[in-house]
């Protein structure tokens, strides 16, 4: 991954901060209750496109090669 400061943005705000921001706004919304570990998280078919589009919002795009 390349980043950089854009915007008054840190580089590491953008590559960390944003998807933990998003990731917390989304958690909001899910149906489960109790203890659910981050891997739990990552396996919900609904939640990683919403995350991608998140950050693709805030100009941040992964390309995968």
């Amino acid at each position: 991954m390349v980043d950089y400061y854009k915007d008054g943005v840190t580089s590491m705000a953008r590559t960390t901060g944003y998807p933990c921001a998003i990731m917390a706004r989304l958690i909001k919304g899910i149906d489960k209750t109790g203890i659910i570990p981050p891997e739990e998280l990552g396996k919900d078919e609904k939640l990683f496109p919403q995350l991608m589009d998140g950050l693709k919002i805030r100009g941040i795009r992964i390309k995968e090669y």
